[in-house]
């Protein structure tokens, strides 16, 4: 029996509440691993990328778990997520390092920075998983898509939430350290304003 409004809602805030929690420990891991590397040169990246690995690796299982299970519940049936292709861009810290540098950024302001980027990769990376299983996993009988907020998105992402999108691919949008998930609307509910 599909869930009532009332449990969908308390569904799917338990649901961000644990991708949020899935997300902040890969982010600490992240920018431990980010601040211990003692070097940030380009050679520096498959380092960084080696000592991630294993918590995004166990972070991206937990995602895909946990969004297979709430996806499963909105649209009233087992669902088998295929494999994702969503990965974390391990490079993206170095390049906000190096940038911050090239601007004149002072040392630990620069390294602060990748810091900074290094926790929004992690984040992305449980975020980006999340999506990519809900288009996988949504099935036939979708009649649109809406991004659903937390309590803590920007006044762009608020803006943009109020819509409802013809594809997965158009509501997915996102930026950098985007929380906002995906919900595939079934039949007619949840209609709202159509754009492209």
């Amino acid at each position: 029996m599909p869930l009532s409004e009332t449990a969908a809602t308390a569904v799917t805030e338990r649901f961000q509440a644990r991708l949020a929690t899935i997300a902040n420990r890969a982010s600490t891991v992240s920018l431990r691993a980010w601040e211990q590397l003692g070097a940030w040169d380009r050679v520096d990246i498959d380092r960084f990328a080696a000592a991630t690995a294993d918590a995004f690796n166990a972070a991206q299982a937990a995602a895909v778990n946990t969004s297979a299970g709430y996806y499963a519940l909105l649209a009233d049936r087992p669902v088998t997520v295929p494999a994702v292709t969503t990965t974390a861009v391990t490079e993206a810290p170095f390049t906000a390092y190096w940038h911050a540098l090239a601007e004149g950024v002072d040392w630990a302001e620069a390294l602060a920075s990748g810091g900074t980027r290094a926790e929004s990769i992690a984040s992305d990376l449980i975020v980006g998983t999340s999506r990519e299983v809900a288009n996988l996993t949504a099935g036939t009988g979708v009649a649109g898509w809406r991004r659903v907020l937390t309590g803590s998105s920007c006044k762009f992402c608020s803006t943009v939430a109020g819509q409802r999108y013809r594809s997965n691919e158009s509501a997915t949008f996102g930026h950098d350290h985007c929380d906002c998930i995906v919900v595939p609307i079934y039949a007619d509910a949840d209609p709202g304003q159509v754009i492209n």
